[in-house]
Parts: C-alpha cells; sequence; structure tokens
C-alpha cells in the first residue's frame, strides 16, 4: 500500500504539480480548497455567523481571496494524491485542516487537549477489532503518528465486523485500514507492521517513535505476552479489548506507571509461564487459554457454548459489530483519559449489556 502523495504550499510549485499529472494516472481531481476555506473563516469568526449576513459573506470572501492569491508559479493549501483510488485533491495545509476537522470536538475536547492528543503516538496491534479500534482513534483526532500491526487478509467471514466491503475481501486488512485512516486525515504518519509483530520486529516496534499507548486485539498468546513484557520494559501502557457476545471486557495495564504490574492484573496466575514455556501447545490450548484469560464466570452460555464448537460446527470464535462498536468508542475515550494524564488506574472493567438495558 502507498501512502499518500502530498505536494504542499511554499515547498512545491505549480510545475511540479503539471509534471506530476503528466506522470500520474488520475482518475479524479476535486478541489475542496475553497470550500474549506469557508469552513476555517466560520469556525475562527463565530461571533459574526448570526449578526450580520451580508457582513459576514464580505468579510468571508474577503478572507477566501487573501488565502486564495497567489504568485503565477505557486499555489495555496496541499495537493494530496490517494494512490489507491486515483483522487488528487486540492485542500487545506496540515494545520488548517486539523483545526477543522477537529472544530466539532471543542470544547469537549479543549484545543490543548487537542494538541496533546495530535502530537501523541497511538498502536493497535490487531485489525479486526482493531480495525473500529484505530479509525475511532483517527476521528477523534488521537495520534498524529499510528502504529499498525496485522498480518492477516479480509475473509468475506470478517465482514460481519471489519469496516470493509466486498472489493475488499482478499486485501491485507492493514492496507484497508491503513487507507481509511489516510482518507480521514491524509497528513497522519503512519507505520506499518504488514507481517504482523514477531521477535525479529517486536523491540524495534518500541524503538523508534515509541508508542504512547497500544491496543492490543491478538489471538496470538504467545505475542500478548511478550508483547506486554517489553511494554514493561519501555514503559508503555497496554489496553486489551474483549468481546464476548454482547458483552465487552477492557483491560488496562500502567506498565507507564508501574513496570512491576503483574500481566493481565495477575488474574492468570502462571498461565503466562505456562505458555512461553511450552510454545508448541499454545494453539492447541489456546480456547482453554481465551477462557481462562477472560473468566469463565464473566463469559454467557452463548459464547461458551460457541468456544466448545470451534472445529466441531464453527471454524472460529464469533464475535458481534455491535459490541465490536462499543469496544472502539470506549477505546477512544480511554486513550484520551490515559494521554492527558487524567487517571493512572490499572484493573479490568466489565460491561454487560442487559445489566444496562434489558
Amino acid at each position: 500500500m502507498t501512502a499518500p502523495i502530498i505536494f504542499c504550499e511554499d515547498i512545491h510549485t505549480n510545475d511540479d504539480l503539471i509534471s506530476f499529472r503528466e506522470q500520474t494516472f488520475i482518475l479524479k481531481e476535486k478541489n475542496i480548497y475553497i470550500e474549506q476555506l469557508g469552513e476555517l473563516f466560520k469556525i475562527m469568526n463565530p461571533n459574526l455567523l448570526y449578526v450580520d449576513v451580508k457582513e459576514y459573506e464580505k468579510k468571508k470572501q474577503e478572507f477566501i481571496i487573501e488565502y486564495t492569491q497567489v504568485e503565477k508559479d505557486k499555489f495555496r493549501g496541499c495537493w494530496v494524491y490517494l494512490p489507491w483510488k486515483g483522487y488528487f485533491i486540492h485542500m487545506l495545509t496540515p494545520k488548517q485542516y486539523s483545526l477543522v476537522r477537529t472544530n466539532r470536538n471543542k470544547n469537549l475536547i479543549t484545543t490543548e487537549e487537542q494538541d496533546v492528543l495530535i502530537n501523541s503516538c497511538v498502536a493497535t496491534i490487531g485489525l479486526s477489532i482493531g480495525n473500529s479500534i484505530a479509525t475511532s482513534l483517527a476521528y477523534n483526532g488521537i495520534g498524529g503518528k499510528v502504529k499498525l500491526a496485522e498480518f492477516d487478509t479480509i475473509d468475506t467471514s470478517n465482514l460481519n465486523r471489519i469496516r470493509a466491503g466486498i472489493c475488499q475481501v482478499g486485501e491485507k486488512k492493514i492496507d484497508v485500514i491503513s487507507q481509511q485512516i489516510y482518507e480521514i486525515d491524509p497528513f497522519i504518519q503512519q507505520y506499518l507492521f504488514k507481517n504482523g509483530l514477531d521477535d525479529s520486529n517486536l523491540e524495534s516496534f518500541f524503538i523508534k517513535d515509541k508508542p504512547d499507548i497500544i491496543f492490543e486485539v491478538i489471538d496470538d498468546f504467545v505475542m500478548k505476552i511478550k508483547l506486554r513484557l517489553m511494554a514493561k520494559k519501555y514503559g508503555v501502557p497496554v489496553v486489551m479489548c474483549t468481546n464476548i457476545g454482547d458483552r465487552v471486557l477492557i483491560d488496562i495495564e500502567r506498565f507507564d506507571l508501574d513496570k512491576d504490574l503483574p500481566l493481565f492484573g495477575g488474574r492468570v496466575e502462571n498461565i503466562p509461564e505456562e505458555i512461553l514455556n511450552n510454545p508448541d501447545n499454545t494453539d492447541i490450548l489456546k480456547n482453554e487459554y481465551a477462557v481462562k484469560l477472560v473468566g469463565r464466570e464473566l463469559i454467557p452460555d452463548r459464547a461458551l457454548n460457541s468456544v466448545s464448537a470451534i472445529g466441531k460446527d464453527l471454524v472460529a470464535r464469533p464475535q458481534l459489530m455491535s459490541t465490536v462498536t462499543i469496544s472502539s468508542g470506549l477505546s477512544a475515550y480511554i486513550a484520551r483519559k490515559i494521554l492527558l494524564g487524567e487517571t493512572n488506574l490499572s484493573g479490568s472493567y466489565f460491561i454487560k449489556f442487559s445489566e444496562l438495558f434489558f
């Protein structure tokens, strides 16, 4: 997957745009720069909006003229090419775009808080449930740097919980989510680990642009443990979202505050050592480990029966998009609270929908 190609004012010229157009397949050019300038003016001058319509329109046009006047060989704003779509888009500069795109977060998220969030590095490992988590973070303006790790491709059976369509069946999950994030904000810096995480790249995942928070939603129990041991070493908080039918379990491990925290909140006793000492048995025992990791008492009967039916009547553990969606919203909330220093708690949090509704 190729990242967007970006041309920006004061760096590139019209000659650069002409040369690019001559050498590149462009399916569609889309100019939203003027429209976005109008939005930028509106959010910068909300006091004018409901006072004098004529005066507002006059000043808006003056503002647009100011930001479009330029020497003949130059341009204003940015031109962004999305290779996977063939779209060439004229739009605001990164700072202007961020200001407009996150404006409706104010004052639920203050300007100062938004700056902290957008300047953070967030990581999502596992891009089935992680697909919704990563996009939720992006929509909330959390993470100007994003790390994604996933090796798998999209199957048709994934379409019950992954934001994708039939045109993307067979494509790599990481490419699909990467494109989705770029289409939300093409200026986000992405680091893609297309083969997932393993012993050869795990430490490098932490070293360059160390993540400020990690969302872990993978099935590999060996890697779950190794990831946490590395997070302890580098002091990075880990959040795990587990969807169990119409229930959500959130585990928060603040290794950034306490590197001596027991893995998984200490509720799995010696299972981490057992898994690391016998990695070849992990695949055989993974369903048993999954039940122990969550806690048998928290799993509804239908979900528990589904686990025992895998390999007989079912090919994999069932999950629902409704639960995934709630997990992703909670993930953005948790990321915000941790990154803004509004909580220092570690622990497990269980949400049972039937106790909230019916």
